[in-house]
């Protein structure tokens, strides 16, 4: 542990951007459990001054604080302090961060955590400050402050937008420290989605999916950990890592790689294997009696307006993420029987899946024409995003 006193280093590499201290003269802390406790994160120098100061921010108006002990948070909250702190500054180090205490009104400087937050991730622009999102998220997690799992999402998509596919997976690697555990099923198909997506939006070009693929194949095995998924024993129903609009994903990736760009051979055996993965899958569950006709039910019936704009809102959602859904499991089986031919496993299922999803999915579009009329009108939004996907998929 570092010593309790040492300059006056803030939580950046270099002081570039960080505003300068008064020149007073300080005392140290004494050693206490507080620095015991946990550290603060030490950033990278970021790409705008407007960054260094939020970050900084955040370790000594939000992260410090709560790894205070009882006497040091009285030194800090208590106004009676605020003189004695700013003629004798007492210095705190957490881990490899130094910073005075100061006085602050829980009421007035402490910054609200999730816009705080999100500035963060929306500002960031190169690698550096793309770590240091990494880092904030360490330094939550190592205050006991979780994110939920709607932060997560937002700077998983915000990762995956800025091309920082490996960052992402090395933060879901390290979710002992990040936080980022991948054991939420929305976030799972958050995560997958923009692995699809990363192919997608290249017209498959052969590089960006191999890439999807294998980052696909790796999250799918990272789900296995203690960290993740793999603290459940068994494979519970509805268990995100056998639902066949996972294995779909993996499937659609690996046909399309193999129709486009090794000439329609399965020279990995990776289509073959990933069918029979999804066919085996859809016996299970009560998925082919159950769960596919509730989906199909809701994308090719009428939406009604609510008297809640949210439960609107929420069933339009819902319809939308249904549709991506089938659209990707009827490609997934389409593109697999395209590229094995008389080798499809479980050729009958196959069949009669990819039959039924077409007929659905040609039902679906008159609803879908109406969700988009619904969506324009009620919340100013369009099914561009999910046209496109639609038509992406179809072009495999």
């Amino acid at each position: 542990m570092s010593s309790v006193r040492r300059s006056c280093q803030l939580a950046l590499s270099t002081s570039k951007f960080t505003p300068h201290l008064n020149n007073v003269s300080r005392r140290p802390f004494s050693q206490s459990s507080a620095c015991e406790r946990g550290t603060l994160p030490l950033f990278h120098e970021p790409s705008t001054p407007e960054l260094a100061t939020i970050l900084t921010t955040i370790n000594r108006r939000v992260l410090l604080p709560l790894h205070l002990t009882k006497d040091q948070a009285k030194l800090v909250y208590k106004l009676e302090n605020k003189t004695k702190l700013e003629a004798e500054p007492i210095e705190i180090t957490l881990g490899d961060v130094t910073y005075p205490l100061e006085h602050l009104n829980v009421n007035k400087d402490i910054p609200p955590r999730w816009p705080t937050v999100k500035k963060v991730v929306d500002l960031s622009k190169t690698d550096n400050d793309w770590e240091n999102v990494v880092r904030m998220m360490e330094g939550f997690h190592d205050a006991g402050k979780l994110f939920k799992p709607s932060w997560k999402e937002m700077i998983v998509n915000k990762l995956a937008d800025a091309g920082q596919y490996q960052l992402m997976f090395r933060t879901a690697q390290r979710a002992a420290v990040t936080g980022l555990r991948l054991d939420n099923p929305s976030l799972i198909k958050t995560v997958f989605a923009t692995l699809e997506w990363r192919a997608l939006n290249s017209n498959w070009d052969a590089q960006e999916t191999k890439k999807a693929l294998i980052l696909a194949e790796q999250f799918t095995e990272l789900l296995e950990d203690d960290e993740h998924m793999g603290r459940k024993v068994t494979v519970t129903t509805g268990d995100v890592r056998a639902s066949p609009f996972t294995i779909a994903l993996l499937l659609e990736l690996a046909a399309a790689r193999a129709k486009k760009h090794t000439g329609g051979n399965d020279v990995d055996g990776k289509v073959a294997r990933y069918s029979t993965r999804l066919l085996q899958a859809t016996k299970q569950d009560e998925f082919l009696t159950a769960t596919l006709p509730d989906m199909i039910k809701v994308v090719t019936t009428p939406i009604e307006p609510q008297e809640a704009v949210q439960k609107t809102a929420g069933l339009v959602r819902d319809a939308k993420m249904a549709m991506r859904d089938l659209t990707r499991l009827w490609t997934a089986i389409r593109v697999a029987k395209e590229v094995l031919g008389s080798q499809m496993p479980m050729p009958a299922d196959a069949d009669k899946l990819e039959n039924e999803l077409r007929t659905e999915l040609q039902n679906a579009e008159q609803a879908l024409k109406a969700l988009d009329e619904l969506s324009q009108h009620r919340f100013k939004q369009t099914m561009t995003g999910l046209t496109k996907f639609i038509g992406l998929l179809k072009a495999v």
